[in-house]
């Protein structure tokens, strides 16, 4: 039903439009009148009616100024009928160039009345098409968007648009909730029952949750696997409601609401968005320790068969160091065969101990490498790696990888390399250039890429993008009279604010002020 507002000094006016037609019928409602310009504008400041009838002379404010002021100041999208007398007709006309949708001459006929709402309703209708479409095409760009960060494979240009949705929020926590694989009630649903499953939990999570954007549907970090994602901060809790409350209350009114099993897996509280990779990818962490267990372990410490030996693991290690791709493959193959023989703790105790020597190899073999950097980077190794096939193949995905970084930065085989991505990244800026991408491109591992980047000049490589980035927007400032969102297009830039805000950042002001300084 669109809403109405009657605009009109003369009572008897807005009487007889009210009872002229069936104005339901038509799909329209009165929700209000008003008896001059000033008292329509405040209606329509505070409410949203999509077709104002407003007459042309009343007190106060006119209707074409009350028009005009709506259309400059763009308050409304509401659509505007003029009413006029016969002798306002010329200055009715001028209506049309503040966007009217139409005007009626007084005395106005029920005919007439009717083919301006048909008009009306034609006009609105493709309106709220469009915005429709609007809304499912941001949708989707959110979706993309926030995957990005859950993976931790975001630029800063890409968290600025995830919090355009989600706000500047602390104390975030990554929460999955994922049809149970291993449930014998599970196992009986088919694929399409599945993903029927998937969006009945996904649409009672946003209900539970309250906020559409706070929950992400499939998001599938670790392959073909069935999950909701929810983005918990500390804002969703009520008063005096502990974080363990809110959690397993909505999990009880999961249980009570559907009739599949699913896990709840919550990931560690983190600052802020910039970092909810790091509570991913807890979650992913205990997917992957997880899923070598055996349902039927006695949840003892003891090896059910037979144990993982010390010296196994500082033997997989030394491969790792030598770079023995081979070796590597066929020990991981015996290390999962020896997890699925274990209980889960000892193979979280296992996975642990390896990060920990992985990362410290790193800094022995370059002292001038942060410790927390390496560790990073196997996160977001390990990130790609447990969304592949066998647990054997993940294992050994990370673990070969490393091996080459660790084996370029013994070596030090950086050549003239860096010299080329300098200058790759000097002709492609705008695109979506990214370490990875340019570690294949150059048969260098990326993050020893991004080590090398970090020695020559002194910021990552982000930065660097970024630093070059804004010199070519100086240039387009200072040489061509493009708009400031048609700059940060050019530099590669999507969100215009980002690019402005980036720009104050590296130059003390707007784009706009620097092209003025510059022109004078």
């Amino acid at each position: 039903m669109f809403k109405v507002l009657l605009v009109d000094d003369e009572p008897f006016i807005i009487q007889g439009l009210s009872m002229l037609i069936d104005w339901k019928k038509e799909g329209f409602e009165i929700v209000a009148t008003a008896s001059n310009g000033e008292e329509a504008l405040d209606y329509i400041k505070s409410e949203t009616p999509d077709i104002v009838f407003a007459d042309i002379k009343m007190p106060n404010m006119t209707g074409i100024d009350l028009l005009k002021k709506v259309y400059e100041d763009k308050i409304s999208n509401a659509k505007f009928v003029i009413l006029t007398g016969f002798d306002d007709f010329d200055y009715a006309r001028s209506a049309l160039k503040y966007k009217a949708l139409d005007y009626l001459l007084k005395p106005i006929g029920k005919e007439e009345l009717l083919n301006v709402l048909q008009k009306a309703r034609n006009e609105l209708n493709v309106g709220m098409k469009a915005k429709e479409n609007e809304v499912v095409r941001q949708r989707e760009e959110y979706s993309r968007r926030i995957i990005s960060v859950l993976r931790g494979k975001a630029d800063s240009e890409t968290v600025a648009f995830v919090k355009k949705y989600l706000g500047d929020i602390k104390g975030v926590r990554y929460i999955s909730f994922e049809l149970d694989e291993t449930s014998e009630k599970n196992a009986t649903l088919s694929d399409e029952e599945k993903r029927l499953s998937l969006k009945a939990l996904y649409t009672r999570l946003v209900s539970l949750v309250g906020a559409d954007f706070r929950v992400i549907y499939d998001v599938s970090l670790r392959g073909k696997n069935y999950d909701v994602g929810v983005i918990f901060s500390e804002d969703l809790l009520k008063d005096k409601e502990t974080e363990n409350e809110y959690i397993e209350s909505i999990k009880d009114k999961l249980t009570d609401s559907f009739d599949f099993d699913i896990n709840v897996i919550v990931g560690s509280k983190v600052s802020s968005i910039e970092k909810l990779s790091d509570s991913c990818m807890g979650v992913l962490v205990a997917n992957f320790v997880t899923g070598f267990q055996n349902n039927k372990g006695n949840g003892k410490w003891e090896v059910k068969e037979k144990g993982v030996d010390k010296a196994f693991i500082d033997e997989l290690l030394h491969f790792v160091y030598t770079n023995d791709s081979e070796a590597i493959k066929e020990n991981t193959k015996k290390l999962v065969s020896l997890f699925k023989a274990s209980d889960s703790r000892l193979v979280g105790m296992v996975i642990n101990y390896m990060m920990f020597e992985l990362s410290h190899m790193v800094v022995k073999t370059d002292e001038s490498i942060d410790q927390s950097e390496t560790l990073e980077y196997l996160s977001k190794n390990a990130f790609e790696g447990v969304e592949m096939g066998s647990k054997d193949e993940n294992l050994s995905l990370l673990l070969l990888d490393f091996a080459d970084y660790i084996y370029q930065l013994r070596t030090n085989q950086s050549g003239g390399v860096i010299k080329q991505v300098e200058e790759d990244i000097r002709v492609n800026y705008k695109d979506n250039i990214t370490l990875k991408e340019l570690g294949k491109k150059y048969f260098i591992n990326s993050a020893y890429l991004g080590q090398l980047f970090k020695n020559k000049y002194g910021i990552s490589f982000k930065d660097y993008l970024h630093k070059i980035r804004i010199e070519k927007a100086e240039e387009l400032l200072i040489n061509t009279d493009l708009k400031t969102y048609e700059v940060a297009e050019a530099v590669g830039y999507k969100d215009v604010d980002y690019f402005i805000n980036r720009f104050i950042e590296d130059k003390g002001c707007t784009p706009t002020k620097f092209r003025k300084q510059i022109k004078g």
